[in-house]
């Protein structure tokens, strides 16, 4: 973030405020990717189990 800020902010400081409004939709972003990084191997075995192609010691353990 701060060589953002330096490249920005280099000769226009008046720029101040799109540097904090990227830092900001920079992390919604980050905090989006990870979620889907969690979200989406968790429905994908849900849809598995639901067809019943797992074994069954894991069905067991993903059931509780």
């Amino acid at each position: 973030m701060r060589a953002f800020e330096t490249l920005v902010l280099t000769g226009h400081p008046e720029l101040s405020i799109f540097v904090k409004a990227a830092a900001i939709l920079l992390t919604i972003g980050v905090l989006a990717q990870v979620s889907s990084w969690i979200v989406s191997p968790t429905e994908g075995l849900h849809f598995v189990a639901q067809k019943g192609l797992l074994q069954f010691h894991l069905f067991f353990i993903i059931s509780i």
